[in-house]
């Protein structure tokens, strides 16, 4: 059965990282569930030897089928991996945007109310601190809308880790 473990990167809101595995019976051209690839992988990394003629015992040509097949399986699964994490990559972004907005307008209206207070008090020294707070976190709620925005744009790659035949005997 030959393998593929491609990692998967994906870089937005958050950073993740994973593995994924494909397999198929090369007597049957089943093809694997990904659970039971992986499982297949683990047992045989963990509980094989090397088969040093396995190029002179498989035939090449079914094995490259099957690697393509493979590699098949792996491009949709990312493809459906992709825009599950672009989905909630936005939805994410859409909740920090509300947290932020919300809290910085909190404090600015706290702010606001304290040099409305000040004002009625006649206690006018203290009011361009206040409203120099406000401005600062004006300036913080736009910068940390703007790195938001920017974290809405995801990248993403994968590569191949490892290729196998694996002899289950």
């Amino acid at each position: 059965m030959p393998p593929a473990l491609p990692p998967w990167q994906v870089s937005g809101i958050r950073d993740a990282e994973r593995l994924a595995f494909s397999a198929i019976n090369l007597t049957t051209e089943a093809v694997l569930e990904e659970e039971e690839a992986e499982r297949l992988v683990n047992s045989a990394s963990n509980e094989s030897e090397d088969w040093t003629s396995a190029r002179n015992t498989v035939d090449t040509d079914k094995v490259e089928l099957a690697y393509d097949m493979c590699e098949e399986v792996i491009n949709q699964a990312y493809d459906h991996y992709v825009e599950r994490i672009v989905r909630e990559n936005q939805d994410r972004a859409d909740v920090l945007l509300k947290t932020a907005t919300d809290h910085f307008q909190g404090q600015i209206k706290k702010l606001e109310e304290r040099i409305k207070e000040l004002r009625e008090d006649n206690k006018l020294k203290t009011i361009p601190m206040n409203q120099g707070k406000i401005n600062k976190h004006k300036q913080r709620l736009e910068l940390r809308l703007d790195q938001i925005e920017k974290s809405r744009e995801i990248s993403h790659s994968y590569g191949d880790v490892a290729l196998g035949i694996i002899d289950v005997r």
